[in-house]
């Protein structure tokens, strides 16, 4: 068994204060991990020194650069600049990036996060778009939701994946860089696959592995995709039940005939069912 250093000390203690030896203390806690005689004695002559066995507050060497003042001073300039880069600071308040570094993530808890991207909204987008998720969630309340089936493509290329940010090579040079590690190579027109699938919380649908070459369009779409795949699930997945497909809006996904192939087979063989919301 394995104890912290504090619930050594309460044993030994314990023992002591019932009335055992430091020796015979010893050799009933000798089993366990750090318990040795020097451990003992030592607990014992401080607990009848202190009257406690928490550790005792250490002095050090006093912080001379990272004061309270300068705590203060970054804590203020962040919150006037969030955006403040590390070393430009560091340079403007004569202190070292760690010293900034260390006042930021110790003393504030802060990291550094990357700013997001997302759309340009005006009031109307934000209003129109309020309304329309809350029709979704007035729709598919209830567990609804699973009788959705969502379908995406995704094109897969045949090259290395590579980060700029974060693959790096540990080397003394550039050049010994590139002698232990090959050049990630980068072709204008890789060789590439494209596949669909479908997805419910029933489970997935058959995948489909696009011709190259061949143009997905809207006939294309009706025939490989519309037909085979998803009309089927009506009878498979679903069991007849009233449900929803989902797609993005893609060209051959828009078209008019994909739209009423669309209807048809959600709907199981009927074109009832509430309005699509387009988002």
């Amino acid at each position: 068994m394995e104890w912290t250093l504090k619930e050594g000390r309460v044993a030994v203690i314990a023992l002591h204060r019932c009335g055992y030896a430091p020796i015979k203390t010893f050799d009933i806690l000798k089993n366990f991990n750090n318990i040795t005689k020097r451990f003992v004695y030592r607990t014992i002559k401080r607990y009848n020194e202190d009257s406690s066995v928490d550790d005792r507050s250490r002095s050090g060497r006093p912080q001379s650069v990272r004061t309270p003042a300068v705590i203060k001073a970054v804590k203020a300039r962040i919150q006037r600049n969030p955006k403040r880069k590390q070393k430009l600071l560091a340079l403007q308040m004569g202190l070292s990036r760690t010293t900034v570094k260390r006042v930021l993530n110790e003393d504030f808890g802060l990291r550094a996060y990357r700013r997001k991207t997302g759309h340009r909204l005006n009031a109307r987008l934000m209003d129109l778009r309020l309304k329309r998720c809350r029709a979704l969630l007035k729709r598919y309340a209830g567990k609804k939701n699973r009788e959705i089936l969502f379908s995406d493509e995704k094109i897969f290329t045949v090259e290395e994946s590579y980060n700029k940010q974060n693959d790096k090579v540990y080397a003394h040079s550039s050049e010994e860089a590139s002698n232990r590690i090959p050049r990630v190579q980068r072709d204008h027109f890789p060789s590439s696959l494209m596949l669909w699938l479908g997805l419910s919380y029933w489970g997935l649908t058959e995948v489909n592995i696009c011709e190259k070459g061949v143009k997905t369009n809207a006939v294309v779409y009706q025939n490989t995709v519309l037909m085979n795949l998803v009309e089927p699930v009506s009878h498979t997945m679903f069991n007849n039940r009233h449900w929803v497909f989902q797609q993005d809006s893609a060209p051959a996904h828009r078209a008019h005939k994909t739209g009423w192939r669309r209807v048809k087979s959600t709907s199981s063989g009927t074109k009832t069912g509430p309005p699509p919301i387009q988002i």
